[in-house]
């Protein structure tokens, strides 16, 4: 196995490893971590933007307006289940942070896409 295959295996894991954590996280009870000063709209941002980067340079060749899409869609459905728990809670603003996320994951792979080396790999699925 060369380099550029191992980062694209590794940048799959950190997909992958994102998304579940993502999903859990979102899930879960969580006790309040900081104070009630802090916005946490910046973290959604961050890391649904992590996400979509993440997949779209460890899949060079997904259709990455379809991901963009799903990611989006995966951002709102783990609003709606907060709002089936009695712990979490469904809020808008957290939704339109996750989904600029996703969408700032898709423009900064438009940028630089694919991380250098890995354009000339073919990686059999």
């Amino acid at each position: 196995m060369n380099y550029p295959q191992i980062k694209l295996k590794l940048l799959r894991a950190m997909a992958w490893s994102g998304f579940i954590l993502l999903t859990g996280l979102s899930l879960l009870p969580m006790p309040e971590l900081v104070g009630e000063n802090f916005n946490d709209l910046f973290l959604h941002f961050i890391a649904y933007g992590s996400v979509m980067w993440c997949f779209l340079q460890g899949y060079p060749g997904l259709p990455s307006r379809k991901l963009m899409t799903g990611l989006i869609i995966w951002g709102v459905l783990m609003e709606v289940g907060q709002s089936f728990t009695s712990y979490r809670f469904f809020e808008w603003l957290d939704m339109v942070a996750n989904s600029t996320g996703v969408i700032l994951g898709w423009a900064l792979t438009l940028c630089h896409r694919p991380v250098a080396g890995i354009p000339e790999v073919e990686v059999p699925e």
